[in-house]
């Protein structure tokens, strides 16, 4: 079975020894968005997906297309 997204950018966030807070800064999102991303109840939009693959070096290509209903 597949990770989830939230699972990905919070196991990728650790790695990197980052807070929430800190990566928030870095992608410009508010600390509310990423706790709900890693908790799996929202999905971030392509921009910040596209911040977070850059920031953290995770490839979220897998879920591309879950945010454009």
């Amino acid at each position: 079975m597949s990770k989830k997204m939230g699972e990905v950018i919070r196991e990728a966030r650790l790695a990197k020894g980052l807070s929430r807070e800190e990566l928030a800064a870095k992608v410009g999102c508010s600390l509310f968005a990423l706790r709900r991303w890693e908790q799996g109840k929202s999905v971030p939009i392509r921009i910040f997906r596209h911040r977070l693959e850059e920031e953290l070096g995770v490839d979220l290509s897998e879920w591309k297309g879950a945010d454009e209903r």
